[in-house]
């Protein structure tokens, strides 16, 4: 006994049937996550390794040569490449396509902290990148005005904290404004008279803005930890970081320093229509419904644009959301065009019950893939919404078939 038959003589069970399908195909529907892409895993990681200071050749001897040598062996490891620059040494790391990423992030890890005691002290720490497609920014947003640069950075600042609260959000990266910075100008002449040089005043400073533990304390049943806090709170907190002693005389930072609170040297600019500006980056976590997340920073945006008309304009420069829910109305208008026009075509060649079928079979079938690919916790993405849409000729071609045979 084959499905058809099963079907023809139980009609209630699969008029049920379809009722349930459709409700939930619905709701799945509603709950499946939009997205530009597919989360694709790309094998390669990139192990950044900077040397202030140092030439190539001594990058290469001293730190990439070492390097390859350890992260060769680990296994899965397809191909190792090397770049040996002026301060840096950059391995890239491509890994076959059946392992796991964050498997080989971690052993890549552990191998580096081995050999990071063979490194030189002036080596700083590395730093494991990994090529994330997921991370591409769902919306740039520019912000301009002319209430100052500083002012639009604390503004920005502000905005991009908002943002960060929507649930979904990755993070807001800011690209543009002021960075602030703490700068302290060493008198080479005083330290010449106390007898000290820069590494002195670099540890003093580095030593006494950290906090130690301080053991802990057991009163009656209840445990308490005991910190000491040592970081400096404010920029004039340096000041007082003690440097030496000699002859039991404390020698401090200002004495022979003086701490300035400013900012980073500008080395780049973003002006729209002839006002400073600053950009924000907004990027969502893999998997989140990025219509919605798009959805829920438009209404961000337009609340502030309508709170400070005239002091802020905002301005959308990159928006990948739109061309998602483009994709996704030509989808749904298909798949409405393609149920009325079958139903009409075959309601004059095959009649009302034929035509019927075939036409309750387009919706029906992508409600089903819909439940499918929700279980399955696929994303609805452009390779998804291009597979269905050449489906969904395939279907009415097909069903036309069945029906005429």
């Amino acid at each position: 006994m084959n499905p058809s038959h099963i079907a023809i003589r139980n009609p209630i069970f699969i008029f049920i049937l379809v009722i349930v399908i459709s409700v939930w195909g619905s709701i799945a529907y509603r709950e499946i996550p939009r997205e530009a892409a597919p989360d694709i895993q790309i094998p390669l990681l990139i192990v950044t390794i900077p040397f202030p200071g140092a030439s190539p050749e001594d990058v290469e001897s001293l730190i990439t040569n070492k390097a390859e040598q350890e992260l060769q062996t680990i296994k899965n490891l397809k191909e190792i490449k090397s770049t040996s620059s002026e301060g840096v040494s950059v391995l890239t790391l491509e890994f076959t396509s059946d392992f796991d990423i964050g498997e080989a992030r971690t052993k890549v890890r552990e191998k580096m902290d081995q050999i990071k005691p063979d490194f030189p002290d002036d080596a700083e720490d590395y730093v494991i990148n990994e090529i994330n497609l997921s991370e591409q920014p769902l919306m740039i947003l520019n912000l301009a005005g002319e209430m100052g640069l500083l002012a639009l950075t604390n503004f920005s600042d502000e905005v991009k904290e908002e943002i960060e609260g929507i649930p979904g959000i990755l993070e807001v990266r800011r690209a543009g404004g002021l960075e602030k910075e703490i700068r302290v100008y060493v008198n080479p002449d005083k330290l010449n008279y106390y007898s000290l040089d820069l590494n002195q005043v670099s540890s003093a400073i580095s030593s006494e803005n950290t906090n130690l533990p301080g053991g802990s304390v057991k009163m009656g049943p209840t445990k308490y930890l005991i910190r000491v806090p040592g970081e400096f709170e404010t920029p004039e907190g340096i000041n007082e970081a003690l440097i030496s002693a000699p002859d039991q005389v404390p020698v401090r930072v200002r004495d022979v320093a003086q701490v300035v609170f400013g900012f980073k040297e500008i080395t780049s600019k973003s002006r729209l229509d002839g006002y400073e500006s600053v950009s924000l980056s907004v990027i969502k976590r893999s998997g989140e419904n990025l219509l919605a997340i798009r959805d829920s920073v438009l209404k961000i945006v337009n609340k502030l644009g309508k709170d400070y008309k005239g002091s802020v304009k905002f301005s959308i420069i990159s928006d990948s959301g739109k061309r998602v829910q483009k994709i996704v109305k030509d989808l749904e208008n298909n798949i409405i065009s393609g149920f009325i026009l079958v139903f009409l075509v075959l309601f004059v060649v095959m009649g009302i019950s034929n035509s019927l079928l075939v036409a309750t079979a387009i919706p029906l079938s992508f409600l089903l893939s819909m439940i499918v690919m929700n279980s399955l916790g696929y994303t609805l993405n452009i390779v998804v919404l291009f597979s269905l849409i050449l489906a969904l000729g395939l279907l009415v071609d097909n069903a036309i078939v069945v029906v005429e045979n």
